[in-house]
């Protein structure tokens, strides 16, 4: 049918004064003048036919255009538009098939044509109204199939089901090749629409017609993925790389299944797969080649001077994971970690899908081989498209040959899976179960690698910055977040990190302040947390909930652990509630908040929470049964405390950390104090002491063995690294002779308790000694051992040397204490009456009845020192005050007849004498401030 003549059209002549083509003017030389419009209309037919098989586009499309000239025909307006959309002028193709459904208005083909060239005008409405028609004339497979994958295009997966489903309503009438077609495409939507069971029978009825279909196979190896059947995803993969080895993106996906696993073999495995389809993505760049500019919005900047040029790095070959040796743990949250790799941009891995990336000439060649009415019998004619698949999929390059050309728009395509993979391999090589710095490192060079690709990613930044507090560069990954936090100030993954990087330098205020911004971003209308934990699958086609931004109970604990560090425990104790809240399974959780409890006095609480964190399966279980020792021994649990700390010192003994054996050693013995059994915490103290005092000496060797430089030596001539390990040696010297004395003062415990004078006087002597006592730990401390050793020299009856300790223990902490006071002041007063200066001794003596006027000892001894001075009547009046405050104690039963030859008389329990000689833990009971 042609046009009539009263009917104008556009035929798009070439421009005024341009030359002919030559392959129009060789046409025309076939023209006569003889023949018909028409004929002359066929034979430029033919020649731009055959000009368009040898690839001659341009000669093709004049040819066709003067045809339309002599007389517009379908046939020439369907071959010029193939011209057209192969030259990529859709606008034009779409006049070509405007005329088209002129000559033609009730035929389908032509609204279905028209409708895809305006679909990649982006023109949608547009497009779907034509195609709309083009199922209305002709409800053909075809026509379903081109409107399912408008749908597809612009993102309408559920119409694109609806659609792909009617194509192969009638499969008797389809061919093998279309149903394989339309039904990994309904695959690829149910995919999209997270409607993954769905997506899995539509991709395994694809592989019962056609096995060899990669891609099917990759698919449904991404469906299971999802779904966590990684078993059967990585069989899938593993079929589809024996069919096609050559394919990066195949590699990949299995190694990003195979690193979701978190078993340890697994993340090797992974790494392996990351290698190869790096080594194939390299290939296919080109050896020796720079990357492309930044692409994707880039601002261009990058942070590879951080660390030195890529150029200039050695980029550390995976394969050295062949070494890795089995053992230790992988770390954490894998899972979590690799499930927001899927939530990324999408990039073209090979899945033929539109939106993946497939170029214009694969789109068209997908429709163009779909039987029906979607084409006329003249654009049936046309050439198969170059790479054109067997299966209609999206076809793979075979060679690795870097000197084919590279189109830019493929380069970039290439550079985004390279970068893409590249982070994926850092992710796992970070999850290796050897923790070296050589991994580490490793791992970073690929984040510089994936960031030369593509800078504008903030995952690549942060997977760097990941690396390098893993590196304790802190100061280099500080740099890097503030770079994230100056693009996307609310990154809350790049506010987590930057405050680890705050607390490992020490400011903990700074890292609590981005934390509480963390935690505040979390909290919806409601004022409740927005919690980030995946939520439970559906079990039918839901995939796991995308975390909306950060996993809050990790924040919580972080600033819980952190308010816990600054001894702000009342803080601490809400974060770690909501934490436990969140995620009760996190024993570290229990342990951390019974430490405030106890810090607190809630020692029920806090021996609750301990309970829980050893059920639960706290991982340091000789720190629970210490912390839970000392929590039972404050509610007066002894037998509980005991066991406690005994079960510690026995795991303690097979590790060679000293230390800690003392440190479990000395809570024994305090806990034998509390019993009274003052022999048994003595034996365990010795044995504590000779454990430090070996200690000590080997540290001194050492300390010995590094002064190797003469005196005269000034210090710029001393090596650094002899005087860093001079400090630290003298500060654990320090450490250790100061743990000897707290071992020793308690041993002075045991014996003065059990009235051993003499041992008691003997380790007191070196406690005091010049030596020792900047090993004191407080001004508190050295007032009880001065108080007791004065007491310990009242029974020895030296009672000037002691007058003298009494006298000092009243300018320390420890009087601070009102009944403290009471008994020093009491005991001095009792000093002087001993060297008979009676008049020091009244006047210490009353200023002990003004603390305390009701204690019968201090009316009795102070009696006994108006006597001396000849006050009878006070004398009388102190003797009978003690017995009307003691009536039933016979000690203070005076026989006035027979006093007069005694100077005075001592009680065996006078308060001062019987005072327990406290140990330096706290005591149930015991109030010391």
């Amino acid at each position: 049918m042609s046009l009539k003549k009263n009917q104008s059209f556009a035929v798009f002549p070439a421009k005024r004064g341009a030359e002919k083509s030559a392959t129009l003017i060789a046409a025309m030389a076939h023209v006569k003048d003889f023949m018909t419009d028409a004929q002359k209309s066929l034979i430029l037919l033919r020649e731009g036919k055959t000009a368009l098989d040898s690839g001659n586009l341009k000669g093709a499309l004049d040819c066709f255009t003067q045809g339309i000239i002599f007389n517009p025909t379908v046939s020439l307006f369907n071959y010029r538009a193939i011209c057209h959309k192969q030259l990529d002028m859709y606008n034009e193709a779409y006049f070509d098939y405007s005329y088209n459904i002129l000559l033609e208005p009730e035929n389908g083909a032509h609204y279905c044509n028209r409708g895809l060239c305006l679909a990649k005008l982006k023109k949608f409405n547009l497009a779907v109204e034509d195609l709309n028609s083009a199922i209305l004339y002709e409800p053909t497979a075809g026509n379903y199939f081109a409107r399912a994958c408008v749908f597809v295009d612009f993102g309408r997966f559920a119409d694109a089901v609806k659609d792909f489903t009617a194509a192969v309503s009638d499969e008797a009438a389809c061919s093998t090749e279309f149903k394989i077609k339309v039904k990994y495409r309904r695959a690829l939507a149910h995919f999209d629409l997270k409607m993954y069971e769905a997506s899995i029978s539509d991709a395994t009825e694809v592989l019962q017609l056609d096995a060899t279909h990669v891609n099917a196979r990759s698919l449904l190896g991404k469906a299971y993925k999802i779904i966590h059947e990684y078993q059967k995803a990585e069989e899938q993969l593993t079929n589809a790389i024996l069919i096609e080895s050559d394919q990066a993106h195949l590699y990949a996906e299995r190694g990003d299944i195979r690193f979701r696993t978190g078993q340890q073999n697994k993340i090797i495995e992974a790494v392996y797969d990351f290698d190869v389809a790096v080594k194939l993505l390299d290939g296919r760049l080109g050896q020796g080649k720079e990357p492309g500019q930044p692409h994707h919005g880039s601002s261009g900047v990058g942070f590879a001077n951080v660390n030195g040029s890529i150029a200039s790095s050695r980029i550390a070959s995976s394969t050295a994971t062949a070494t890795i040796m089995q053992g230790g743990k992988v770390m954490k949250r894998i899972a979590s970690s690799a499930a927001e790799t899927d939530n990324r941009r999408r990039l073209n891995t090979g899945d033929d899908t539109t939106e993946n990336g497939d170029d214009d000439e694969n789109f068209w060649n997908e429709l163009d081989e779909v039987s029906g009415n979607l084409k006329t019998d003249a654009e049936q004619a046309q050439p198969a498209g170059r790479g054109r698949s067997s299966h209609g999929h999206r076809p793979q390059s075979k060679s690795n040959n870097s000197s084919q050309a590279i189109q830019p728009a493929q380069r970039r395509e290439i550079e985004e899976q390279l970068a893409e993979t590249l982070y994926k391999r850092a992710q796992a090589k970070m999850m290796l179960p050897v923790h070296e710095d050589s991994i580490i490192e490793s791992a970073l060079v690929d984040a510089w690698r994936a960031i030369k690709y593509i800078n504008d990613d903030d995952d690549f930044h942060l997977m760097a910055a990941t690396c390098l507090i893993r590196l304790h560069r802190y100061d280099e990954a500080v740099k890097i977040l503030e770079y994230i936090l100056m693009r996307s100030p609310q990154n809350m993954k790049a506010v987590y990190n930057l405050s680890f990087c705050r607390r490992a330098e020490g400011y903990q205020k700074d890292a609590i302040q981005g934390l509480t911004k963390i935690i505040n971003s979390t909290q919806d209308s409601n004022g409740s947390n927005a919690l980030d934990v995946f939520a439970n699958m559906d079990n039918t086609q839901q995939q796991p909930t995308k975390p909306k931004s950060f996993p809050i109970h990790r924040v919580l604990e972080m600033r819980g652990t952190l308010f816990h560090e600054i001894q702000a425990h009342k803080l601490a104790l809400h974060d770690f509630g909501k934490a436990i809240a969140i995620n009760p399974a996190n024993a570290e959780n229990y342990y951390l908040r019974g430490d405030c409890h106890m810090k607190l006095g809630d020692y029920e609480l806090a021996l609750q929470d301990y309970d829980q964190a050893e059920f639960k399966g706290f991982s340091d279980r000789c720190s629970l049964l210490l912390s839970r020792g000392n929590v039972r021994r404050l509610l007066k649990d002894n037998a509980g405390a005991l066991q406690d700390y005994l079960e510690a010192l026995e795991i303690l003994k097979k590790t060679n950390d000293k230390i800690s054996q003392i440190r479990a050693q000395s809570f024994i013995a305090f806990c034998y104090i509390d019993l009274g059994s003052f022999n048994e915490a003595y034996d365990m103290l010795s044995e504590a002491h000779e454990f430090n005092a070996a200690m000590v000496r080997t540290c001194e060797a050492d300390i010995t063995k590094h002064r190797s430089h003469p005196e005269t030596l000034s210090p710029p001539d001393v090596p650094a690294e002899d005087v860093k390990a001079l400090d630290e040696l003298q500060s654990e010297l320090f450490y250790s002779r100061r743990v000897d004395w707290i071992l020793q003062y308690h041993m002075i415990l045991c014996k003065y308790m059990t009235r051993d004078y003499h041992q008691a006087r003997a380790i007191a002597d070196i406690c005091i000694s010049e030596a020792y006592q900047r090993y004191i730990p407080d001004n508190y401390t050295e007032g009880i051992l001065f108080f007791f050793y004065g007491q310990i020299l009242m029974v020895q009856r030296d009672y000037t040397l002691a007058l003298e300790y009494f006298q000092a223990c009243l300018n320390t902490r420890w009087i601070r204490v009102q009944r403290q006071e009471f008994l020093c002041l009491l005991a001095i007063a009792k000093a002087f009456q001993c060297l008979s200066r009676h008049s020091e001794a009244l006047q210490f003596f009353n200023k002990a009845h003004d603390l305390d006027n009701q204690n019968p000892y201090l009316f009795f001894r102070r009696g006994w020192t108006h006597k001396a001075l000849g006050n009878f009547v006070g004398a009388g009046d102190d003797f009978e005050t003690a017995k009307h405050i003691s009536a039933n104690d016979p000690n203070f039963a005076i026989d006035y007849k027979r006093i007069a030859k005694y100077e005075y008389m001592e009680i065996a329990d006078e308060p001062d004498l019987v005072e327990p000689f406290p140990p330096l833990l706290p005591v149930p009971g015991l109030d010391v401030k």
